[in-house]
């Protein structure tokens, strides 16, 4: 009877472990809900490989103090930064999240975003130091020389995602 008992546990216990697995994979899949805003690709000018490539997708947002980081690619490690719109360009810092070279996804806490405004996510290198500093870390160029980085909006219609 007692032995009964365990293999239930045990097979409920792998089915709930299955479970867990399969919506983590399918929330990493799913991929961004709200669009795929993917900014330039280009390479890191200043890292010893110049193969390896800098890009981050970030789609349009909830209002609030999270932006959600659908994919960023950081070789070498560093910053997302989160800048609010100044008349089409990168403005004021509302937030800042480090992301290690292996993490893909993630969240940069950021002050309160507002409904119909536009930020911007923009990739920035640490300068070993493991702490953002507008005059210390540098944007990350693309092969245009211009900062990686990509755009998104504030909107509480967002579009629903099946699947």
């Amino acid at each position: 009877m007692m032995k009964k008992q365990n293999n239930k546990s045990i097979v409920i216990g792998v089915i709930g472990l299955a479970l867990l697995v399969l919506l983590a994979a399918w929330w990493l899949a799913r991929g961004n809900p709200a669009g795929n805003n993917l900014a330039g690709v280009g390479d890191l000018g200043n890292t010893a490989s110049s193969t390896q490539l800098a890009s981050v997708k970030v789609g349009d947002q909830f209002p609030g103090s999270v932006v959600f980081i659908s994919d960023v690619q950081l070789p070498n490690g560093g910053w997302v930064v989160i800048k609010k719109d100044n008349s089409g360009q990168p403005g004021n810092i509302v937030g800042a999240g480090y992301f290690g070279q292996t993490v893909k996804v993630g969240e940069v806490a950021v002050s309160n975003t507002i409904e119909g405004e536009q930020y911007f996510a923009v990739l920035y290198d640490d300068n070993g130091d493991s702490r953002f500093t507008l005059g210390g870390d540098r944007p990350i160029l693309g092969s245009d020389s211009q900062p990686i980085m990509t755009n998104f909006t504030i909107t509480r219609n967002l579009p629903e995602v099946k699947g």
